[in-house]
């Protein structure tokens, strides 16, 4: 968990220091670095604001890998749910771990599949965690 400075509601602009520190803190307790993530899940619905700030989040973190990195936003299957989407976002990542959903690219070698989830409250709260398949962590 993390504070952005910047929110919207603040009318400064948006350098998602708040959700770069949420990223960086679910990594560290995790004790991986992004390069061992294979999804990023977020609660992204469509607002332009939150695609930045998750941008420029995850731009800071850098992973350095060849391939892209998957991403899953559930709005596009779902549509926009309000405050449902962070828990209904983390719950289908869960699930796609849970059911071998999430590949590993081969670059990354002999890691177990994982995710991290981000999201952000309309306020100054921001939050990740890691997941990852059961035994590995």
């Amino acid at each position: 968990m993390a504070e952005e400075p910047a929110t919207r509601a603040s009318n400064r602009p948006n350098s998602a220091q708040g959700m770069t520190r949420a990223m960086r803190a679910a990594l560290a307790d995790a004790q991986v670095t992004m390069h061992q993530v294979a999804l990023h899940a977020y609660d992204l619905s469509g607002e332009r604001y939150r695609f930045y700030e998750t941008a420029i989040a995850h731009t800071r973190l850098r992973p350095k890998r060849k391939d892209r990195l998957a991403a899953l936003t559930v709005a596009v299957s779902v549509g926009e749910v309000g405050a449902a989407m962070g828990p209904l976002t983390l719950a289908y990542a869960a699930f796609m771990l849970r059911m071998g959903g999430v590949s590993v690219p081969e670059e990354l070698g002999a890691i177990p599949a994982s995710v991290l989830y981000s999201g952000a409250a309309d306020g100054p709260l921001r939050g990740a965690v890691f997941l990852s398949e059961l035994g590995h962590g």
